[in-house]
């Protein structure tokens, strides 16, 4: 790919920055979501056939702290 067919989709370097910025935050942003999504639909379904509270909080810290570990890695 020739550097001009590329800026002819942009109006200069900053605006290529920016749309490279963006699309990273949003495929950060749906990662996250997509995991909380999982995670409350495994808890949910450990609610409704373990009937296990017990079970249900060791899940629910176990995931906590997953998800936490993950978003603070740098």
């Amino acid at each position: 790919m020739k550097k001009q067919s590329i800026y002819a989709h942009f109006k200069g370097k900053d605006e290529l920055f920016m749309h490279i910025l963006r699309d990273a935050k949003e495929i950060e942003l749906s990662s996250k979501l997509r995991y909380v999504s999982e995670m409350v639909d495994s808890l949910m379904l450990s609610l409704v056939y373990d009937n296990d509270e017990n079970r249900l909080n060791e899940k629910l810290e176990a995931s906590w702290t997953v998800f936490w570990r993950g978003i603070s890695r740098r």
